[in-house]
């Protein structure tokens, strides 16, 4: 996952993308592998995209920076990491002009511009803001690019990303469970569950939320 924004690393605004698509995937047995933030520069959003597929990522999630504003550079980012044009897509444009021309306002140029997607991406539909979402394939790798407001996000992912993520999986990658104790430190818990990893070839983690030591262990569906 990469995730685009001058605000998330400058502390200005939590990252909670991440952590939403984390939790959606692993109720279904698959595992985010690598989750990185950059600036709104757009040499680092092309080495972040294609780093994803030099790495072999089967895919990859990218939120962030699909606003109006000039600071928002991530789909001609990706038209330039994917080595084609951008093209302004007339169904997106003819949405927001009825959409703008309902509520009695006119439609501005920079909201325009959020039409303007790589040549032959996938438009996916945004029913919460005036940002499309988009997916192209490279290769063996699929790029889902989804705004990075988490109202708007959080349906996208949910409709558009994840269902695609389980049936490109066809099987879960792994199983999960978590068990809560409670008024243990999280040393004596670790040292009455020594041996477990390697007895069930299960990952044992550890994450200690007072008065409370949750173990979550995951293994082989």
């Amino acid at each position: 996952m990469v995730s685009v924004g001058d605000e998330l690393l400058d502390g200005l605004v939590r990252e909670a993308n991440g952590l939403f698509l984390a939790e959606a995937l692993a109720g279904r047995g698959l595992s985010v592998a690598r989750h990185t933030l950059v600036r709104d520069d757009t040499p680092d959003i092309v080495a972040a995209l294609r780093g994803a597929r030099d790495r072999g990522a089967d895919a990859c999630v990218v939120s962030g920076g699909l606003c109006p504003t000039d600071d928002d550079r991530t789909a001609t980012a990706a038209a330039t990491a994917f080595g084609v044009e951008v093209v302004r897509r007339t169904e997106w444009v003819e949405h927001l002009e009825e959409r703008y021309a309902a509520r009695g306002r006119e439609l501005q140029d920079n909201n325009r511009r959020q039409a303007d997607l790589p040549e032959g991406a996938h438009l996916l539909w945004n029913d919460h803001g005036t940002a499309p979402g988009f997916r192209f394939s490279l290769g063996p790798c699929d790029y889902y690019f989804l705004p990075g407001v988490p109202r708007e996000y959080q349906p996208m992912c949910l409709d558009a990303v994840v269902p695609a993520l389980v049936d490109r999986a066809a099987t879960p990658a792994f199983t999960s469970a978590v068990i809560k104790t409670f008024g243990l430190p999280e040393s004596e818990v670790d040292e009455r569950l020594a041996g477990l990893a390697e007895e069930t070839g299960a990952w044992v983690g550890f994450r200690a939320s007072f008065p409370e030591v949750h173990v979550r262990l995951r293994g082989a569906p």
